[in-house]
C-alpha cells in the first residue's frame, strides 16, 4: 500500500564511505576501549569510527587482545634487553646465541657458553610447514635500527624448497619495498634485513601457510 501510495517516496539513503583513522587515533582508541570497564565499546564511540577501527584487522585483534587483558604485540627489543619471559616461552620464543662477526644462529646454542668473544643474541621461534620444522630468527645486525628477519631450517640436510615466501608487512598490513624473498631454488635460509625507527612494529607471513598460524605483530 504504501508503494501504491506514495510511488517517488524515497526508500534508501546514500551510505557515506567508512572515514580512515590515524595510527595515533588507533592506539588511543585501543586503550580506550579495550579497557573492561567499557561494557559496550561499540556504543562509546560514533558508528563510523568505530568501523573505522574494526575494519582494519590488526587493530581489531589488538582490541580484542587488550580486553582479554593479553598481550598485543611482541616486543621483541625488550625480550632481548632482559631476557625471555614466561609469556615469551609461552608464545614459542627463545634466546639464540648469534655467532660473533657474522650473521649466522646457532640454533641449537646455549646461553652458558663461554661470552669472551662477546657475542651478540636474537629470538627464535619453532614454526613448522606441513609438519616440517622450521625456524623464524629476529636477529639485530646493529644499535641503529637495522635488523634481519630469516627462515632457516633446523634438521640436518634440510633445504627451504622453491616458491616459499617469507613476507613482512606493516602493521596495519601494508606491503613495503623489499618486503618478501622467495625462494627460488632449495635454499638454507631466507632473510629479509630492514631498518626500523624505535617503536616501529612489523607482521611476519610465511607461505605455505606454517601449521596452527596466528598473525603477531613483532615490536621493536
Amino acid at each position: 500500500m504504501a508503494r501504491e501510495l506514495c510511488p517517488n517516496e524515497v526508500t534508501q539513503a546514500a551510505v557515506e564511505p567508512i572515514p580512515s583513522l590515524a595510527e595515533a587515533q588507533a592506539d588511543s582508541l585501543v586503550k580506550r576501549l579495550g579497557s573492561q570497564a567499557q561494557l559496550l565499546p561499540r556504543l562509546a564511540v560514533p558508528f563510523t569510527t568505530w568501523a573505522a577501527l574494526i575494519q582494519n584487522k590488526t587493530w581489531c585483534r589488538r582490541l580484542g587482545a587488550t580486553r582479554q587483558g593479553n598481550t598485543a604485540k611482541t616486543p621483541i627489543v625488550q625480550w632481548l634487553k632482559e631476557g625471555v619471559s614466561n609469556v615469551a616461552s609461552e608464545l614459542g620464543w627463545r634466546q639464540i646465541e648469534i655467532a660473533p662477526g657474522g650473521v649466522g644462529a646457532r640454533s641449537a646454542a646455549t646461553l652458558e657458553t663461554a661470552r669472551s668473544a662477546v657475542p651478540s643474541y636474537g629470538l627464535a621461534k619453532q614454526i613448522a610447514i606441513a609438519n616440517q620444522p622450521y625456524e623464524l630468527r629476529v636477529i639485530p645486525l646493529n644499535e641503529t635500527g637495522s635488523w634481519r628477519i630469516e627462515l632457516g631450517c633446523i634438521t640436518p640436510g634440510c633445504v627451504i624448497l622453491p616458491g616459499v615466501k617469507l613476507r613482512l608487512l606493516t602493521e596495519d598490513l601494508q606491503s613495503f619495498e623489499g618486503n618478501e624473498e622467495v625462494a627460488t631454488e632449495p635454499e638454507p635460509v631466507l632473510f629479509i634485513e630492514v631498518d626500523l625507527e624505535a617503536g616501529e612494529s612489523l607482521v611476519w607471513q610465511v607461505e605455505p601457510t606454517p601449521d596452527g598460524y596466528k598473525q603477531e605483530v613483532l615490536q621493536f
